[in-house]
């Protein structure tokens, strides 16, 4: 009985890292579930980050890197260059993260709109340099209706969508303990069920 407890204990313990970390990630949803950015003009190609392995090596590697450094981060505006002085004091994290590449090569870069669903509260278009870096997009703004994303491009590959996180920190706080608890009213259930079963096998 003693070694079923500790083992629920453990698991419940396990559980509360796992349900910690979400909470202390820089996405605010998941990019593999977002519908990709529909390009409305430019000569760019957009690959969402669900379908990361049709990309050439190199930038499904960097795509990753900026998907793991993203998903490690608690402060964005210290992973990113820039970020501060446009988030203005906001919690931010990422709403969607994608490829962008060129179809045609250009001199003069490339202006580019996007239409996402991802655009709500938006802060700022950062992106991944191939040498890895980040760094802000200088001018990126969304249409005045909201739909679009429009910008100047002179470099292109993995580009990722801050905006401005509205969810409390008690709110998100609240939500583990109310997990926690859950989990460990049932592990007590499981624990009663276990010494009925015992008792009832001794008579």
């Amino acid at each position: 009985m003693k070694k079923f407890i500790s083992i629920v204990l453990v698991a419940v313990m396990a559980i509360a890292c796992g349900v910690s970390a979400f909470a202390a990630t820089g996405f605010v949803s998941s990019p593999s579930g977002n519908p990709a950015p529909v390009v409305v003009s430019g000569s760019v190609k957009v690959t969402p980050y669900a379908e990361r392995s049709t990309l050439t090596p190199e930038l499904k590697t960097l795509i990753e890197k900026a998907y793991s450094e993203i998903a490690a981060s608690s402060d964005l505006t210290a992973l990113i260059p820039g970020l501060s002085a446009l988030a203005n004091g906001k919690q931010v994290s990422v709403s969607d993260l994608f490829d962008i590449s060129p179809v045609q090569s250009s001199n003069n870069g490339y202006d580019v709109v996007l239409k996402a669903d991802t655009l709500k509260d938006f802060v700022a278009l950062a992106h991944m340099t191939k040498d890895g870096k980040w760094e802000v997009i200088s001018g990126a703004k969304v249409s005045a209706d909201g739909k679009n994303l429009e910008m100047h491009l002179t470099d292109c590959s993995p580009f990722a969508i801050v905006v401005a996180n509205n969810r409390s920190p008690e709110t998100g706080s609240n939500a583990i303990i109310i997990t926690l608890a859950s989990i460990m009213a049932v592990s007590a259930a499981a624990a009663v069920s276990v010494a009925v079963v015992r008792k009832k096998r001794s008579v």
